[in-house]
């Protein structure tokens, strides 16, 4: 059996926080000789690699990020750090500084000049030891980073006689690493804190025997006992016990949900006050918090469109940063006779004041706080592309069915056409209706089952979208569905013209049947709108939303009837799935970008037809399939958070990259008139990055009201 060409890797970088030097890295790696796919995620340090193992293995690509000073350990490996490796960054910058302080303070006293040099020498030898291992490493890797500016600067320092700065300098750089490290570790924990919401054990029920055993050996099927208090360790169904379940880890939901005997429950979730005992849905890895989880990590590696452009800057910017430098040296001094030294100290400190860390860092942290806050609320958002997507929305579309109505409709009557058995009638629509999926068709099934009808067996069921269904029932061809479907199978009649026209002036949703070619009669189900909708709906409009519309394939009257009391700027009626997506399309044209709101099954093609695609009430598994956010808790009130949320995201981004690169205006022009100094340019650099990740990690504060 021939060897598998490709490979993936996962690896822990340690000690990493600087996203420039982390595009160094990335660089490299994406160099070797193999390597066919690479992504990052800044909030864990995990680079996972996709390679061909032919040409390059694990170990090079360990040994290739090992150059720039980090070490690096395989996801899921345990391997214990020595105390040199985790606290050499540490040791370095506080014997850099001690060096540093000795040496002012000998030189203060009169010590001899040999020696207060050698100790300021010593000083940047030991603060500047894992910086130019980066900087010879970047240059390898033909790319000029932080590190490169960092290692010009002192060296010119040194070049100029100014031992002194260049020791203070380096130790300043070293601590401002450890600080942002430090920060960027708070950043982590921020996140994860969101997120580590599964109890380490839980309950298993095996047999007769209580075993606590983690969430990870529990198969799916297996039954778990939830006591007052415990969180749920997997996604589930309830088999016995009733009690209020607080969803609002998972779904956002504020007050706890009443479950019973049949009812689902998320991990995550924390029980009330009764004993449950649930069956377990699926494995821990595929439940629900841990399909939130993976969407937050992923959304790391998947860049947004203002990530991609910041990174694409930040390479040229360090390059125009060193030919500035250049200049200011040049120009004053080879055309206007200025003194050297002066004009090559202020090149040095634009080296310093250009380090694009701030700026690169500024997207990350800002869009993966904002994702967070989102999941904590119960709205998954698909990254950060999505996220931004949203922040851009003009116009939104609502379907009526499960979005608007609470989708639990209800059949209120069945009207038979000439002497037709109304129960004969119901029995034969919920044999075809069982093979459907939605809401309409669980109505009419549940009907005939309370009723004790024996619903037949049906065969070659066919679905048609946007229509309805047909099957052959007891030898019988059965049509269920619109008056569309009836208009197209000429099965329509004046008889059925005339009550349909009659039972369309209430508020009901109409199903057609028909069978032995010709109609039989009309179920007429009702679907009451969601009381909250109305208000939720200005919510929308006031979070800067300026058309809302609903698209619905209900018939007009009752579209109407649902329309006067919500606060609407439009409504289509009686759209089939390519008019639904002919009408999103008209809204682009017209308002720019817009959203679709929908049950994530029904309307995909006009989910993926918006921008932005928005599913409600049906889970993540199912709704993320067709749409780029997700409403775990079915609330339409989680919609004015999202466009809120974004907008936010995105003014918290520009105001970041703005703070980056004020901050280096500001400084520029300092060094130019010849008030900033090389410390000063290094602080400057450092308050810069931790105020952007300050910033960006406010958004952790965002609620849902």
């Amino acid at each position: 059996m021939p060897a598998p060409t490709t490979r993936e890797v996962e690896l822990i970088i340690h000690d990493l926080s600087c996203p420039d030097c982390t595009q160094s890295i990335l660089d490299a790696v994406a160099a070797l000789p193999g390597v066919q796919a690479q992504s990052y995620r800044l909030l864990d340090s995990r680079l996972t690699v996709r390679y061909d193992p032919r040409a390059v293995d694990a170990s090079k690509l360990q040994a290739t990020i090992a150059g720039f000073g980090h070490q690096t350990t395989l996801a899921g490996e345990k391997v214990e750090r020595t105390f040199w490796k985790r606290r050499r960054g540490h040791l370095l910058a506080g014997a850099s500084g001690l060096a540093w302080l000795a040496a002012t303070l000998l030189g203060r006293l009169g010590a001899p000049l040999l020696v207060v040099e050698a100790l300021f020498l010593a000083g940047i030898v030991l603060g500047g030891a894992l910086t130019v291992r980066k900087t010879w490493a970047a240059l390898r890797a033909r790319r000029a980073d932080m590190n490169v500016l960092m290692t010009l600067a002192v060296a010119g320092a040194i070049a100029l006689g100014e031992w002194s700065e260049g020791a203070m300098v380096i130790f300043l750089f070293a601590l401002a690493e450890l600080i942002e490290s430090y920060s960027m570790n708070r950043a982590q924990r921020a996140v994860a804190s969101l997120l580590t919401l599964a109890p380490d054990e839980v309950t298993w029920l095996d047999g007769e025997t209580e075993r606590r055993v983690s969430p990870e050996r529990v198969p799916a099927g297996a039954r778990i006992v939830v006591r007052p208090g415990e969180r749920f360790g997997l996604d589930g169904v309830v088999e016995q016990g009733q009690s209020g379940v607080n969803q609002a880890p998972v779904t956002g939901e504020s007050l706890p949900v009443v479950k019973a005997a049949g009812d689902e429950v998320f991990a995550g979730s924390i029980n009330g006050e009764g004993v449950l005992v649930i069956r377990a849905t699926r494995p821990a890895s595929q439940s629900t918090l841990a399909r939130i989880i993976g969407l937050v990590r992923d959304a790391q590696a998947a860049k947004a469109p203002a990530q991609r452009f910041i990174d694409a800057f930040a390479r040229i910017y360090t390059l125009v940063v060193i030919a500035l430098a250049a200049a200011i040296v040049a120009v004053p001094t080879l055309a206007f006779g200025q003194p050297f030294h002066e004009w090559f100290y202020r090149g040095l400190v634009v080296l310093l004041i250009g380090c694009p860390c701030a700026l690169v860092i500024s997207t990350p942290i800002t869009l993966v706080s904002g994702l967070a806050a989102a999941a904590r609320a119960g709205v998954l958002i698909k990254g950060g592309v999505a996220l931004e997507k949203a922040a851009r929305i003009r116009a939104v579309a609502f379907d009526k069915t499960g979005t608007l109505t609470h989708g639990q409709p209800a059949v209120v009557d069945v009207v038979a056409l000439d002497g037709i058995d109304p129960q004969q009638l119901l029995r034969l629509a919920a044999a075809v209706e069982k093979h459907a999926g939605h809401v309409l068709a669980a109505a009419i099934v549940g009907r005939a089952q309370a009723a004790d009808l024996a619903i037949p067996e049906a065969r070659d069921v066919r679905l048609l979208p946007g229509l309805g269904a047909t099957g052959l029932v007891e030898q019988r061809r059965v049509f269920v569905g619109n008056h569309h479907l009836f208009h197209e199978r000429e099965l329509c009649s004046r008889t059925l013209h005339e009550q349909a026209t009659r039972l369309e002036n209430g508020a009901g949703s109409l199903v057609f049947v028909g069978y032995d070619g010709a109609p039989q009669g009309v179920i007429v189900l009702e679907d009451p709108l969601r009381e909250e909708a109305p208000h939720r709906l200005r919510e929308v409009k006031d979070a800067g939303i300026a058309h809302l519309c609903m698209l619905t394939g209900d018939n007009e009257a009752v579209a109407r009837l649902v329309s006067r009391r919500l606060p609407l700027d439009g409504l289509r009626a009686e759209l089939l799935p390519a008019q639904k997506v002919a009408a999103v399309k008209e809204l682009q044209a017209r308002y720019g970008a817009t959203a679709m709101v929908g049950d994530g099954v029904n309307d995909a093609p006009a989910l993926a037809a918006a921008d932005l695609g928005v599913a409600m009430g049906r889970g993540a598994d199912q709704a993320l399939e067709t749409a780029d956010v997700a409403l775990l808790a079915n609330d339409l009130g989680k919609l004015a958070f999202l466009f809120r949320l974004a907008r936010r995201s995105m003014g918290r981004l520009r105001a970041n990259i703005a703070l980056a690169l004020g901050i280096k205006l500001v400084f520029f022009l300092l060094a130019l008139g010849g008030v900033a100094t090389l410390w000063m340019a290094v602080f400057a650099d450092m308050g810069a990055s931790l105020l952007v990740i300050a910033n960006g990690l406010r958004l952790l504060g965002e609620r849902a009201e």
